[in-house]
């Protein structure tokens, strides 16, 4: 199985060259994927001569500018570029000149032969069908992983948050425990009814105050948790949007 290697780099979804080999044709494909559904890829092509036809290898010369005797192949290097469901294909020949398919096409048609000109489309289109769907693959590839990826961040921020949560929890209640456990000392040991009124004033105050504390305690780990959830959160809305 084909394994691709790519990048996040610029805000851009980088691939690495690649190739693949369809029917003796190998295609050298790269490129980037960006955050506003558009691509840029570039497809270098070396067609072997003998599956085009001698009419064909006669006006492909012409248009890379590749003197080429059969049976050679000819590099020829295409650009897949604009919004990724419907790229604009454009060849590139040997002085720079970029030209689309559409345009080859109209100004080499009369000049092929029927059989090199029917051989010639059928392997143009092969070749462009392979292309989009290693490119489809490779997308989904990379929204798989990317999906797993951002399902991990949330998921140990998550456990994170929890673990915060109970450590506030614990400390609440140990700090209520003990705030009451005082108060209630405090009663015990007054000696006659008027020490015991003024404690029981003074335990309740006392409780009151452990019961703020520990409120406290538990929104300070509370916020804390929603803060590790949060920047979880952007980080794979980041990785999502990739």
């Amino acid at each position: 199985m084909q394994k691709f290697k790519f990048k996040v780099e610029d805000g851009k979804l980088k691939v690495e060259p690649f190739t693949i080999n369809h029917k003796n044709a190998k295609m050298t494909i790269s490129g980037t994927n960006s955050l506003d559904q558009t691509i840029d890829y570039t497809v270098k092509m070396d067609l072997p001569v003998g599956k085009i036809g001698a009419a064909a290898v006669d006006q492909i010369t012409k248009l890379t500018g590749k003197k080429v005797d059969a049976p050679t192949s000819i590099a020829v290097n295409m650009k897949l570029i604009g919004p990724y469901n419907k790229p604009q294909i454009q060849v590139v020949g040997a002085d720079g000149e970029v030209k689309t398919v559409k345009d080859m096409v109209k100004d080499k048609v009369e000049d092929l032969k029927e059989k090199g000109k029917e051989e010639a489309e059928k392997l143009k289109k092969e070749a462009e069908e392979k292309a989009k769907a290693e490119l489809e693959k490779q997308k989904n590839d990379a929204k798989a992983k990317a999906t797993a990826e951002a399902e991990k961040i949330l998921k140990q921020a998550q456990q994170q948050a929890d673990k915060i949560k109970q450590e506030a929890k614990n400390l609440s209640d140990q700090a209520r425990n003990q705030g009451y456990a005082a108060a209630d000392d405090l009663v015990k040991k007054a000696g006659n009814p008027l020490q015991k009124l003024a404690a029981e004033k003074a335990a309740k105050k006392m409780k009151q105050e452990t019961d703020k504390k520990a409120d406290q305690i538990l929104q300070e780990g509370n916020k804390k948790a929603d803060d590790v959830m949060n920047k979880a959160r952007q980080e794979a809305d980041k990785i999502n949007k990739l």
